[in-house]
């Protein structure tokens, strides 16, 4: 599948991509780290459907003033999307006994932040769907 997605990143202007395979997602999308531009490319060909709903989604948190990565481009038919990456950096390589209080606070606005989001027109988050995502697992 990498050779149909190096075609759709080249037809947006990404010339000769170079694709790195990222691993630890539960899902059937693929991620991938792009070496120039520095970005992610997901292929979720097998779940297209999922593309639609991420870009509300991302909208949704964008529009709650949540930092999300951006959405530099995004193919509905084909199922892929080019995202900014914003690191590997986890938040408990950052956080020390000095400074655990600040990252802990800004978490927990965060939290609130996505929970003022309105969720309207999404699909509920019920027992069937949790069970679903835990078998991911």
């Amino acid at each position: 599948m990498q050779g149909e997605l190096k075609v759709w990143l080249e037809s947006i202007g990404i010339k000769s991509p170079k694709l790195s395979a990222m691993h630890g997602d539960a899902s059937g999308r693929r991620y991938y780290r792009l070496e120039e531009p520095k970005s992610i490319v997901m292929d979720s060909s097998d779940m297209k459907e999922s593309v639609s709903v991420f870009v509300a989604v991302n909208e949704r948190l964008v529009s709650a003033k949540v930092r999300t990565a951006d959405i530099k481009a995004y193919d509905l038919e084909k199922g892929f999307m080019l995202l900014e990456d914003i690191g590997t950096t986890h938040l408990f390589d950052k956080v020390e006994a000095g400074n655990a209080s600040a990252y802990y606070e800004k978490a927990i606005k965060t939290l609130a932040q996505v929970q003022e989001t309105s969720s309207e027109g999404l699909e509920p988050y019920d027992a069937d769907f949790l069970l679903s995502e835990m078998n991911l697992m």
